[in-house]
C-alpha cells in the first residue's frame, strides 16, 4: 500500500540476460521517484513518515553460469523518465519563473541500491550508483533545495563476484 503523501513508481521489469547463461540470469529494477514542478512558483515535496513502508528503489542483477563466464552489472544513473537508461534514483526538479523549491523530508526509511552478483567459472560483478538523491531548483527570484533526514537514508552499491576456476573481479 502506497501512503497518500508519497507517490512511488512501483513498476518492476524483469530482464533475462541470456548472452552469458540462458535461463540463469535475473534482473529487477525499481524505478525510484521523480518529481517535476514548473510554472511561476514551482514546488516539490517528498515526505516519508516513520509509519510509511520503507521506500526502496534501484537495480538487482544476479547472473549464474557455472561452466563459463558470468557478468552482472547493477547500475543506477537517474530517476525514471523516458530518457533514463538505468532508473532507481530519487530526483526532484523545480523550475519556476519566480521561485522554485524542493524539499525532501525522510523520517522513515529511503534506500537506493545497486546489487550485482556474478557466479561462474570466471566472474565479474559491478554495482554502480551515479545518482542516489538529487535536487535541482532554478528560478529568477529564489531557488531553494532542502533535505531533512531524521530517519534512515541508504545509498548502497554492492557487487559480489564468485569464480570457481578463473578470476573474480
Amino acid at each position: 500500500m502506497v501512503p497518500s503523501k508519497l507517490r512511488v513508481l512501483a513498476g518492476v521489469s524483469l530482464l533475462a540476460l541470456s548472452t552469458f547463461a540462458p535461463n540463469a540470469a535475473s534482473a529487477a529494477n525499481v524505478p525510484g521517484i521523480r518529481q517535476d514542478a514548473g510554472g511561476t512558483i514551482a514546488i516539490n515535496l517528498l515526505e516519508i513518515d516513520p509509519t510509511d513502508p520503507p521506500v526502496e528503489s534501484g537495480a538487482v542483477v544476479d547472473v549464474s553460469n557455472p561452466g563459463g563466464a558470468a557478468l552482472a552489472e547493477a547500475i543506477v544513473t537517474c530517476a525514471e523518465s523516458a530518457t533514463c537508461p538505468f532508473p532507481g534514483a530519487v530526483a526532484q526538479y523545480a523550475l519556476g519563473s519566480q521561485s522554485a523549491a524542493n524539499t525532501a523530508i525522510v523520517d522513515g526509511i529511503l534506500s537506493v541500491g545497486a546489487n550485482a552478483v556474478a557466479d561462474g567459472a570466471a566472474a565479474t560483478a559491478a554495482g554502480v550508483i551515479q545518482i542516489g538523491l538529487w535536487q535541482v531548483a532554478g528560478a529568477d527570484d529564489a531557488a531553494e533545495n532542502n533535505i531533512s533526514i531524521a530517519g534512515t537514508v541508504g545509498i548502497i552499491a554492492d557487487a559480489d563476484a564468485m569464480a570457481s576456476t578463473g578470476s573474480a573481479v
